[in-house]
């Protein structure tokens, strides 16, 4: 164990200040390594001051002062591997896709590219490129793309606004399409079934092209080359939140954090604002169908730190009209929603076995014979 002449122990935790977040144990066992090692525990240091720390060469056996290197465990010591600068490529496509909902998130989107077009140009992680798109392209984000998968859910994506007023200034993100998805021309698919794209939702969806003056870019040091052409995709049978696929808060958090960490509490806000769908007015009394599938639901924290408060603030203070009042409360745990019965209908998903409330038992029901479900 370390100790005074060898302090070479680093409070290495994600949150060293803060180890309660990711380790409820660390009183219990920082009290056990004071107990047992109480000479070795004050050697523990944080990053900085561990970079202070340096292993002093001795003259030994076989050993000169001279040849001994040495051994720097600074954190700022860089210059040895930053000698050598990497230009950044520029990126050579000149189609692009607006990306607004799950494929926003560089590593889905990295995923889909590498197991549909296999081309070895296609390693390379993307780069996303923040913009907004434009009104009068005439579409709307909303939870309405049914994902079958384990568990089934409703993903958030684009659809054709029925009525122009219903169209909305839209944020998200640009990728440049993988090699192999156009023609050697450089031509899009001839038609939609020929766009991979459209084979990896299992929806119907359709691509649409999108003028140049319809997106903005939000980063002034970021351009797209002269000619280039941008697509999207949009939901041609949008279907709402439904008890089999609701929306899941896991899948949410994933998406809000590639927002924040990236591009700022704004570009998160805006994101919230501008999503429709989170309660369905139609249905009786604005039923909600949100499912809180976070890893530990009741503990969040423990697994996206503070950023959780952030989201839950930015969804709970919306003014927009697309976020109804009131919508974070309608969120359920995981046991909350298993007890719900479907309001729409006898049947749920496609089972023969009804959904019904527990009939609360009755003095009639005592001694009956009948056992209670």
């Amino acid at each position: 164990w370390p100790v005074k002449e060898r302090p070479y122990w680093l409070n290495d935790r994600e949150l060293p200040r803060r180890p309660w977040i990711h380790c409820p144990q660390f009183r219990t066992l920082d009290s056990i390594l004071l107990m047992e090692l109480p000479e070795s525990l004050p050697q523990r240091a944080l990053p900085s001051e561990y970079g202070g720390h340096y292993w002093p060469p001795k003259e030994e056996e076989g050993c000169c002062h001279q040849s001994c290197l040495k051994h720097d465990v600074s954190y700022t010591s860089y210059s040895e591997w930053s000698r050598e600068a990497v230009q950044a490529e520029p990126i050579e496509s000149k189609l692009f896709v607006f990306q607004g909902g799950h494929f926003m998130i560089e590593e889905n989107y990295h995923y889909f590219t590498r197991a549909f077009y296999p081309d070895k140009r296609n390693k390379a992680k993307p780069v996303a490129i923040p913009c907004r798109l434009n009104k009068a392209a005439g579409l709307r984000r909303s939870f309405c793309l049914p994902f079958e998968g384990n568990p089934s859910t409703t993903w958030p994506y684009l659809s054709a606004a029925e009525k122009p007023q219903e169209a909305r200034d839209l944020n998200g993100v640009l990728y440049a399409l993988p090699v192999g998805w156009g023609d050697e021309s450089g031509e899009p698919p001839a038609n939609d079934s020929s766009d991979r794209w459209i084979w990896v939702y299992n929806h119907p969806t359709r691509r649409i092209e999108l003028e140049r003056c319809q997106v903005e870019l939000l980063c002034n040091f970021m351009h797209l080359p002269e000619g280039s052409r941008v697509f999207a995709h949009a939901c041609t049978r949008p279907e709402h939140p439904t008890f089999a696929r609701p929306v899941s808060q896991h899948s949410l958090d994933n998406l809000l954090c590639f927002c924040l960490e990236r591009f700022g509490e704004d570009f998160c806000q805006e994101w919230v604002d501008s999503t429709e769908g989170w309660l369905q007015p139609e249905a009786p009394c604005g039923t909600a169908y949100w499912l809180n599938d976070r890893p530990i639901a009741r503990r969040p924290w423990l697994a996206l730190g503070g950023q959780y408060k952030i989201f839950d603030r930015i969804i709970f203070e919306s003014k927009s009209p697309c976020v109804p009042r009131g919508a974070l409360l309608h969120r359920r745990l995981q046991e909350e929603y298993s007890a719900l019965a479907p309001l729409f209908g006898e049947h749920h998903a496609g089972s023969p076995f009804k959904l019904a409330k527990a009939k609360k038992p009755t003095q009639d029901d005592a001694g009956s014979g009948d056992e209670l479900p």
